[in-house]
């Protein structure tokens, strides 16, 4: 064990707003996902508490997506499942939160990516963030968000590949292009999680805006080549998955 690196603390739980919460009672689709939030977070706090500190290791910095909301088992959002892609002696942290926003990356995720990485070697950081931002805050600094992001990004100094932000809507499209351009300037990989096969049909969850697994596999077909091509020590064979 590394004397360096810090154990992230366990994940906080956030529940969907009133509105989500409201519906979740009258629908039952989305109901069920609400209810497996919490239940999604304390496994993933779990698992982290249980990975081995200052070897290799995946880190995870992302919104209910990295949590694997909506699919049937926590493993089996795109996390679960492109750690089933790494080697053998590779550690995975998810501090990823339900709802999480670009300022909540900055603000927790971040500086807890940068204390557990300080005592460790061989590593790559994920990013997905930015969907939330877009769907339901539409902040006016979303871009100013987005470049102190790639800045505190690139302040880790470990291969860094970044997710898509989610949404057909002008700003999207916008947040988009920026967090591109950011990722080509600092070198950073990005994956197009969200360009599913046959327009994502059957690939929703059953609130309808959650990937469920198959959403999620499609996810981390785009994900792994990237993660491959920065890191082989960490994802050496994108193609393969481990069972179950």
């Amino acid at each position: 064990m590394s004397d360096d690196a810090v154990r992230p603390d366990p994940l906080p739980v956030k529940l969907p707003g009133r509105g989500i919460r409201l519906a979740g009672r009258v629908l039952p689709g989305i109901g069920r996902v609400n209810r497996s939030i919490p239940v999604h977070t304390e496994w993933w706090s779990e698992h982290n508490a249980t990975q081995p500190l200052g070897g290799p290791a995946l880190v995870a910095i992302g919104d209910s997506t990295a949590l694997g909301i909506g699919a049937s088992h926590p493993d089996r959002g795109y996390v679960g499942r492109l750690a089933a892609r790494t080697d053998a002696d590779v550690a995975t942290f998810n501090l990823a939160m339900s709802g999480a926003r670009v300022r909540d990356a900055l603000d927790r995720q971040l500086p807890q990516a940068a204390r557990l990485l300080g005592g460790i070697g061989e590593a790559l950081v994920t990013c997905g963030i930015g969907s939330n931002d877009v769907f339901w805050d539409r902040t006016d600094d979303l871009h100013d968000q987005l470049d102190q992001l790639l800045d505190a990004l690139d302040d880790l100094d470990t291969p860094v590949v970044l997710l898509d932000i989610a949404g057909r809507s002008g700003t999207a499209r916008r947040a988009r292009r920026h967090l591109r351009a950011g990722a080509e300037r600092l070198g950073f990989g990005m994956a197009p999680v969200w360009d599913w096969p046959m327009g994502g049909l059957g690939a929703l969850a059953s609130d309808r805006f959650h990937p469920n697994d198959r959403g999620y596999g499609h996810m981390v077909t785009k994900l792994a080549p990237e993660v491959h091509d920065r890191a082989p020590a960490i994802v050496p064979d994108p193609s393969a998955e481990a069972s179950g």
